[in-house]
């Protein structure tokens, strides 16, 4: 098997019609005022958190660079730590300004090509815009750089590698306002009207990043490793994050969001109108409680599990086994049930199958 797990294979829409899209509910559901929780409660406050964090990490990295021992590098793995699982939230809105500027592949294509990276970092002028080396950038770059063997020492003794890393990051930064900006300037008032059901209406953007954001999460960060894909033959040179050992960790929050946005609940614990809202006004209420039974079965498998997926595919394979057919189950509700009631069509290309 030599597929590499590129984000930007699996494609959406970018855009929505420049009209509005409005459409009356026959049950009087407001889906303006779902779209509108989704986007000033959770959507923008996750980037503007994602924001923070990457300043954050810029910092820890300008004070390692200055002062390099084992407690300022320390400090940087927390951060990374932190800013990543962000990361696992934000990536769900690949539309819009999320896809246009690239960030779910420019911050977390895996696995890393350690090869490119090694060959980049040593390089005075990297250049880490070219389509070419998105898979030597971003979260998964970095990580191996700053968990490898001898990571300490291997920094110290190249500035052009502690430069690379101070790219990478200020790169990050950069694309990242570029979709803060799209958003808070216009996106996002056009979003929020955009209601309807066609392919390019802000609604079925949407629901179709969550699809795809939920089958990217069964299939490249647990699927592909545990050998779903390859005959039952376990692949953990394709988990996530191996380097850090952080990999299940990872999914876990990604499919804790999931649930949340599902739900239409903040960071804050505070929640408004969704999807789970919207099944119940169509009369869908058995499924919503079926999704949210089964979610909630697939986050309790966690609590037997370590953060590292390569160990545990050796120690706890049937526990893996139990957990993606967990997640199996819930892609016909997501997929095919809730869009089936919300009238959307699924638009993505989905290359690893259901």
């Amino acid at each position: 098997m030599t597929k590499r797990i590129f984000f930007i294979g699996l494609l959406i829409v970018s855009s929505f019609s420049c009209k509005k899209e409005v459409e009356e509910e026959p049950n009087g559901f407001n889906k303006t005022e779902l779209l509108r929780n989704l986007t000033d409660n959770i959507i923008v406050p996750t980037y503007l958190s994602m924001e923070a964090s990457i300043v954050e990490l810029q910092n820890a990295w300008t004070a390692f660079t200055l002062t390099q021992n084992a407690s300022n590098l320390d400090d940087f793995k927390v951060k990374w730590l932190n800013s990543n699982l962000i990361f696992q939230k934000a990536k769900m809105f690949h539309f819009g300004p999320g896809l246009n500027h690239g960030l779910r592949a420019a911050y977390g294509t895996f696995p890393t090509d350690t090869s490119k990276v090694l060959n980049l970092s040593a390089q005075t002028n990297p250049d880490v815009y070219i389509l070419a080396n998105i898979d030597a950038i971003g979260y998964p770059a970095i990580e191996f750089l700053i968990y490898r063997p001898n990571a300490f020492s291997l920094l110290s003794g190249s500035p052009t590698q502690r430069q690379f890393i101070t790219v990478l990051l200020d790169k990050m930064k950069y694309d990242l306002d570029n979709v803060l900006d799209d958003w808070t300037t216009s996106y996002a008032t056009q979003f929020k009207q955009s209601t309807g059901t066609s392919s390019t209406s802000g609604f079925s953007l949407l629901i179709n990043a969550f699809n795809l954001e939920y089958e990217l999460a069964k299939n490249a960060k647990l699927g592909i490793p545990i050998g779903n894909q390859s005959l039952g033959i376990a692949q953990p040179q394709y988990a996530e994050a191996p380097y850090s050992g952080k990999s299940l960790l990872l999914l876990e929050e990604n499919l804790k969001f999931i649930k949340a946005v599902f739900q239409g609940v903040n960071d804050a614990g505070s929640d408004g109108k969704s999807f789970a809202d919207y099944l119940v006004s169509l009369n869908k209420q058995s499924l919503r409680d079926e999704i949210l039974n089964e979610i909630n079965g697939a986050l309790s498998d966690f609590d037997n599990l370590s953060d590292n997926l390569v160990v545990e595919i050796q120690n706890q394979p049937a526990t893996l086994d139990a957990l993606y057919t967990k997640l199996q189950n819930l892609v016909v509700h997501f997929k095919t049930d809730m869009t089936s009631a919300f009238g959307v069509l699924i638009t993505y290309q989905d290359n690893d199958g259901d």
